[in-house]
């Protein structure tokens, strides 16, 4: 019998969402009222860039780069609505108990790799 390797990728990110999921909030223009869904939020430092060694002249930067995955088959239909619900470009997702008052702005979505997952890169509005 063969491995069944899109099997085990979405078990694991099915447990890995269970685990570390939180409440998170989704609106965009079509939506008057956010709609709940569950997210996780990752944040990292990409590599530092500039800086005097690079002959530039400048103090090197680090950037944070914010990103947002969950998997859409948890929040298919608007609980109150019935309604279909699709993440759109500059809709807007909040973690109201992780990050109170933050927004964060949809820029793009990452290409899918694998089953399950919708990952996208995000700014803070």
């Amino acid at each position: 019998m063969a491995f069944d390797f899109a099997s085990a990728k979405a078990t694991a990110r099915r447990a890995v969402q269970a685990a570390f999921g939180v409440q998170a909030f989704y609106s965009d223009a079509s939506i008057t009222v956010p709609v709940e869904i569950r997210a996780r939020w990752h944040n990292r430092i990409s590599k530092p860039f500039g800086g005097l060694q690079d002959g530039d002249g400048y103090a090197e930067i680090v950037e944070g780069i914010d990103r947002i995955a969950l998997i859409p088959e948890e929040y298919d239909a608007d609980s109150r609505t019935g309604r279909m619900v699709t993440l759109k470009a500059k809709g807007i997702v909040t973690f109201p108990t992780m990050l109170p008052g933050v927004q964060f702005i949809l820029d793009y979505r990452e290409p899918h790799t694998g089953p399950l997952e919708e990952a996208w890169v995000v700014t803070r509005k």
